[in-house]
């Protein structure tokens, strides 16, 4: 099927060059006759006698109509190239922005890339989370792409974190703020979080009363459910870059900071990430903070992946970035902002260590079946570098990351 659409791109692209040439000599053309015109009209007003014959005036005038007609004639196809060499010019555009943002269908299950200890492939091509390293074989579950909405597969057994396991992350939180718009992602990450039994202390921050209703009935050890007490944000979907996604996500580090002044080590995570393994194991040594990268040439980072620890100079940056924003009048997303502090050395001394994109990778790298070849022993998958709530649902299901009944909240 792609081949055949590139041989349509092929096609166009010649119609254009050939349309382009047309033009040129059309364009010659009409420039040539236009000045023949103009210069015989002048030479014949100057020349012409006062007492000309009848008959040589008249064929005078037949000429100069003749002329005058082609003239035009050579106007209107001059025009009509201009107008075909322009729509073939807009459909090659067209068809090269449809090819650069095609969705290519990501199918992790059917690569070797997720054939670790944590995620095994069977012939029927499901996925086994097998968690050898925490988990008895007798819990061991299958999960069929078709889990997420119920039609498949079990459910594995229930871990609950115990107050010992609870009490190994006594001086760490993981944060993270969501609506009632994704409760299905927020509810996906909680079970991704849950199967790799790092049982972190986790403060959900809800940003509307039905995400905190809903996520205030949920029981699971080390939950703590808040209430956002700030102005309340849109319950809807959220689109990237929108003026409601940059009020939603410009109010995460506010609580970063009340917590970190609090002694607290934070990791905050957006809902869209999706566990394999315990991450905290790499969140060891001597930094202040810990960062996803977000694209590698130039370099940026992700602010949905952060990990903060409660130094002096975390909190300066932290204050400085809600200072920037609440000055800002373009309203920039709280990422853009990080990242232009981190280029600009705002803190002086800030030490920052880059997580490994083969341990966490964002979505550009992870959805990509040629990067994704061979690797394996992934930590957090980040479901970015897609535009919307949907997609990122598909992008999930077809990698059987997706845990949850889909058909619960849509019902909401």
């Amino acid at each position: 099927m792609f081949k055949k659409r590139s041989s349509y791109g092929v096609h166009l692209t010649l119609a254009v060059s050939c349309s382009w040439l047309r033009l040129l000599l059309e364009s010659f053309n009409y420039i040539k006759d236009t000045v023949y015109w103009a210069v015989h009209s002048r030479s014949n007003r100057t020349r012409r006698q006062p007492f000309e014959c009848l008959p040589i005036q008249r064929e005078r005038e037949k000429l100069q109509n003749l002329m005058k007609v082609s003239i035009q004639t050579q106007s209107m196809h001059f025009k009509a190239n201009v107008l075909m060499f322009v729509t073939y010019s807009l459909a090659v555009v067209y068809i090269f922005i449809a090819f650069s943002t095609t969705r290519k269908k990501t199918t992790c299950v059917d690569t070797p890339s997720l054939k670790s200890d944590a995620y095994k492939v069977d012939t029927n091509l499901r996925i086994e989370a097998t968690y050898n390293q925490f988990q008895p074989t007798k819990t061991s579950t299958r999960l069929s792409p078709g889990d997420g909405d119920g039609d498949g597969g079990g459910s594995p057994e229930p871990y609950q974190c115990t107050a010992s396991d609870l009490q190994r992350r006594s001086g760490t939180i993981l944060l993270t703020t969501t609506n009632s718009a994704y409760l299905d992602f927020t509810e996906n990450w909680l079970e991704s979080i849950r199967r790799t039994r790092a049982c972190p202390n986790i403060s959900v921050v809800t940003e509307d009363d039905q995400a905190f209703n809903y996520l205030s009935n949920k029981t699971m050890a080390g939950l703590n459910v808040l209430m956002t007490q700030t102005a309340k944000s849109t319950t809807g979907k959220l689109v990237f870059n929108t003026k409601e996604y940059k009020k939603f996500v410009n109010k995460r580090q506010g609580y970063i900071l009340d917590l970190l002044e609090q002694g607290w080590e934070v990791l905050f995570s957006d809902v869209d990430t999706f566990w394999l393994r315990d991450p905290f194991l790499f969140f060891q040594g001597n930094f202040d903070m810990a960062l996803e990268e977000d694209n590698h040439e130039p370099a940026s980072y992700c602010a949905g992946f952060v990990y903060f620890r409660p130094t002096e100079r975390t909190m300066q940056f932290v204050k400085e970035w809600i200072r920037f924003m609440a000055n800002d009048k373009t309203m920039k997303p709280d990422q853009v902002v990080m990242n232009i502090m981190i280029r600009r050395k705002v803190i002086a001394g800030l030490k920052l260590r880059v997580l490994d994109s083969n341990k966490f990778p964002n979505g550009k790298l992870f959805f990509d079946d040629e990067w994704r070849k061979d690797k394996k022993d992934f930590v957090v998958v980040h479901n970015n570098w897609i535009v919307g709530h949907d997609p990122k649902v598909e992008r999930f299901r077809n990698c059987s990351m997706w845990l949850v009944d889909h058909k619960e909240f849509k019902s909401m």
